[in-house]
């Protein structure tokens, strides 16, 4: 039921994204609120995907981001994830229904999935908009995406239903167990 609740999210996504489908260097910055008129909120907000354990990092595509072991384990299925984070502009937090941030490898599969109410997130003025920082989807098996080209994904919902997407293709670092290498 979760894979496909996930996949739902994940079509909406890439309905909501504004994107051409090419994966060459996704715009991180994806303006597109205004296809997705729900009558409460006026204007368009932004979405911007990054990465960070404390602050939100800004992401250049093709970028290598490192696969963090978590405390779940050892070995290729112990709790790896990649740090991410989420900028958002335009909107006031309490009119954020949810987040979904995600991540997908270049076959289409939907590696990692972390979603959130924005009340409990640690939301802090940056730039234009708010930054949280420090989710941790955690990848069931590191392997399948290190070295690879994966997509970071994060999709805000807005309480009127209004969907921004913003996606940026990154290389997923090695798959380490105290610096040795687990994908041999």
């Amino acid at each position: 039921m979760r894979r496909v609740a996930f996949s739902a999210l994940v079509v909406l996504a890439a309905c909501s994204s504004g994107s051409d489908g090419t994966d060459d260097a996704v715009d991180a910055r994806v303006p597109d609120a205004s296809t997705r008129d729900g009558g409460a909120l006026e204007g368009d907000f932004e979405v911007e995907v990054g990465t960070g354990l404390l602050e939100f990092e800004a992401i250049t595509p093709g970028e290598e981001l490192a696969l963090v072991q978590g405390p779940q384990g050892a070995g290729r299925m112990g709790g790896y994830h990649i740090w991410m984070s989420v900028r958002i502009a335009g909107i006031d937090l309490i009119d954020v229904d949810s987040i979904a941030l995600t991540i997908t490898s270049s076959g289409g599969v939907d590696e990692a999935m972390v979603s959130h109410r924005p009340g409990p997130l640690p939301f802090e003025p940056c730039g234009d908009g708010q930054c949280a920082a420090g989710f941790a989807p955690r990848l069931a098996d590191c392997c399948r995406v290190a070295g690879q080209a994966v997509t970071l994904s994060a999709l805000v919902t807005a309480k009127n239903r209004r969907m921004v997407s913003s996606s940026v293709s990154v290389v997923a670092g090695a798959c380490l167990d105290r610096d040795a290498p687990v994908c041999e």
